[in-house]
């Protein structure tokens, strides 16, 4: 099994609950990913609330970060999964299953966040994804955010 992680930045989005803030989607038809770490650092101060969940349609997001051979930890392949990472205000949402896994509240401090190492790795199934989206109807802030999968 090969270990990846990607990073994007985040830009600040609608004030509505349930709304997509960073989402790592899994294309492909044919293998799943196995989520085992999420880093979020905001990158200014002002209050938020995030909630994890799986989403089960993608929408469209301000932009996407593909990682490649340069993502995988020991230098060897792609990810095989086409794996993507969907940053910045969505002009199309998407659908978040609900209720959510976990909800995180952020103080108004540039640089506060959170690191989670799952216990035991999230799967994300083919044709799906799994994110971060407005856990309240609060604006979610600019954040650093990192997802760490294995597959």
């Amino acid at each position: 099994m090969n270990r990846y992680s990607v990073t994007g930045l985040t830009t600040a989005t609608a004030a509505t609950n349930a709304v997509g803030i960073a989402t790592l989607w899994n294309p492909s038809t044919a293998k799943s990913i196995f989520i085992v770490g999420i880093k979020v650092y905001k990158t200014i101060a002002t209050v938020d609330v995030h909630a994890l969940a799986r989403i089960s349609v993608r929408g469209t997001a301000a932009a996407t970060v593909t990682p490649d051979i340069d993502n995988d930890y020991d230098h060897g392949l792609a990810p095989v999964s086409g794996a993507l990472l969907d940053v910045g205000a969505y002009s199309g949402a998407l659908t978040a299953l609900t209720p959510s896994l976990e909800s995180i509240y952020l103080p108004a401090a540039i640089g506060s966040g959170y690191n989670i190492v799952f216990p035991k790795a999230i799967q994300v199934k083919q044709s799906a994804g799994f994110g971060i989206i407005t856990g309240a109807a609060v604006i979610g802030q600019p954040c650093n955010v990192t997802f760490i999968w294995d597959e």
